[in-house]
């Protein structure tokens, strides 16, 4: 299931594998974020000073989530996930044998 979640030190999106906004977030992160750091093979870590941009990313994935009725998107509204957009944000590929 895809979601976007507010965790003590990021703000994590967790979408699957064969999530059709999958590619697309990964693009854009790759493109426009100077610190892009692939961790392993199910993860990668945006840490960029510039909120504008993370902004952007956190309000175009939630509402790209809601436009495809994604189920509990996140427990926390676009304002406080937009509030938390300082943190370093987390991409995390989730496997569908793992669901």
């Amino acid at each position: 299931m895809a979601k976007i979640e507010l965790l003590a030190k990021f703000t994590q999106i967790a979408l699957p594998n064969s999530h059709p906004l999958l590619k697309k977030v990964l693009h854009y992160a790759k493109k426009h974020f100077s610190q892009c750091h692939m961790l392993s093979s199910s993860l990668l870590i945006l840490n960029d000073t510039e909120c504008f941009k993370k902004n952007y990313l956190l309000n175009w994935v939630y509402h790209a989530l809601e436009c495809t009725h994604e189920k509990d998107i996140s427990m926390h509204s676009l304002e406080e996930v937009l509030q938390k957009s300082h943190l370093p944000i987390r991409i995390k590929i989730i496997n569908q044998n793992t669901l």
